[in-house]
């Protein structure tokens, strides 16, 4: 070898050291912030998830977790300090589409061969029709019940609405921890006016009941419908358990989610409705003494509240692409297993995927009343531009109604549709 091909040798060796460094350096250059709501255990599931991508793309994810992510995602992108993509809750989705936050996502560029559901997909979809998130989880409710409790009371897991107050009285009145004491309680509800979780936990009570919080009167324009004769029934029917019958925890007027899950986890109320993700949080202190069936059907129906989250993709991102690769790794059947499976909290309740049946893959029977109601009695909110203000207000409403036993429920209610109403017309879909 000559000294001068050794010399072109060594250059090229040197321009392709270069060269590899620098393509190493831009493979793991980017990277995305990625801002979720939950607890510690939410945050550790993201991260895992966000190194695991890492490892395929070379593509840094940094999950942070804020408590109230909704509002830090209004006041941040102001100032155009907002992260690249986040996950929430898809009820906020017409929330993001009608700031312009959200950017736009291409369903047949996310989903070509069409292995998600188009239920998922709807949930995502705003009042325009376009796509302003891609689906990661889905999730309905069911109902926790404690079995040990049912077997000292003699008692079957409730069906029905007369069923359910008689279970609730037992586990109430009937000492069924057997410690002695009159400390415990039949049912978890929910009423404090915090994000809306009043309207979160009273929502399928009045979709039994035969109501909704929105009439569709035509063309895409709604009323508030919360002075029907339904509406009231099941607001009545939410407030009784509290205060005619007394079989709710203390506190319940003002509770959030948090207060329910440890009144339930802590043995102080025997049943609870929510959907499949407390598991992890409840066996190591309840373990095999508590099981999940049907929400109890009401006088109309049986219909729960479908939900879900999605990724939602910043509108001011410069790095929509990569924000997007992410989102559709997420969607993969790998990465819905892992959202499942990991040791840390089940960020992926329900997949998304028609391909993958969650409770093969969780082997674990507790999740089947779950996958059932989902796909027969699932429904979601009126797909108005901006369904999470309503939220909001009927929320004020709930805690307002349980304030009292005594209160006005006539006078509450149309205040407070008046409210409803309100909002409707500034976003444009009022019609009576």
């Amino acid at each position: 070898m000559t000294k001068r091909l050794v010399r072109i040798l060594g250059v090229l060796g040197i321009v392709a050291l270069v060269w590899s460094g620098l393509a190493a350096s831009a493979f793991a250059a980017t990277t995305l912030s990625f801002w979720l709501r939950g607890n510690e255990q939410m945050l550790k599931a993201y991260q895992y998830l966000a190194d695991e991508y890492q490892k395929v793309s070379g593509v840094r994810v940094k999950p942070e977790l804020f408590p109230e992510v909704e509002d830090k995602l209004l006041t941040a992108m102001i100032g155009h300090q907002g992260p690249d993509l986040w996950v929430a809750g898809v009820i906020t989705t017409g929330r993001w589409a009608k700031y312009g936050m959200a950017a736009p996502v291409d369903r047949k560029v996310v989903d070509p061969r069409g292995p998600l559901m188009d239920r998922a997909w709807s949930f995502v979809q705003g009042a325009d029709g376009k796509y302003y998130g891609v689906p990661f989880n889905v999730q309905t409710n069911a109902l926790h019940i404690r079995t040990d409790w049912l077997k000292k009371v003699g008692k079957k897991a409730p069906a029905t609405w007369d069923e359910l107050v008689d279970v609730a009285r037992a586990f109430t009145y009937d000492d069924p921890d057997g410690n002695g004491k009159n400390d415990t309680y039949g049912l978890v509800i929910l009423g404090g006016s915090t994000k809306g979780y009043g309207w979160w936990y009273w929502q399928g009570f009045l979709w039994e009941a035969g109501g909704s919080v929105l009439q569709s009167t035509g063309n895409g324009k709604y009323k508030c419908a919360l002075d029907s004769p339904e509406a009231l029934k099941a607001l009545h029917f939410y407030r009784d358990l509290g205060y005619k019958y007394g079989v709710t925890q203390p506190g319940f007027a003002t509770a959030i989610s948090r207060d329910g899950y440890n009144a339930f986890k802590d043995g102080i109320a025997g049943m609870i409705i929510h959907g499949p993700y407390q598991f992890k949080i409840y066996d190591p202190v309840l373990g095999n003494k508590y099981t999940t069936v049907p929400v109890p059907r009401g006088p109309a129906n049986a219909d729960v509240l479908g939900e879900g989250e999605a990724i939602y993709i910043s509108s001011q991102t410069s790095k929509k692409k990569q924000a997007l690769d992410f989102a559709i790794w997420l969607t993969s059947k790998d990465a819905q297993l892992k959202a499942m499976t990991n040791q840390y909290i089940n960020v992926v309740r329900l997949s998304v995927r028609k391909d993958v049946k969650t409770a093969d893959v969780v082997k674990d029977p507790r999740f089947e009343p779950f996958v059932e109601a989902f796909a027969t009695s699932a429904r979601a909110p009126e797909a108005i531009p901006d369904f999470y203000a309503v939220r909001l207000i009927v929320g004020d409403m709930i805690q307002e109604a349980l304030a009292s036993p005594g209160a006005d429920l006539g006078a509450i209610v149309k205040k407070y549709s008046a409210k409803v109403n309100d909002e409707l017309k500034k976003q444009g879909v009022y019609g009576d």
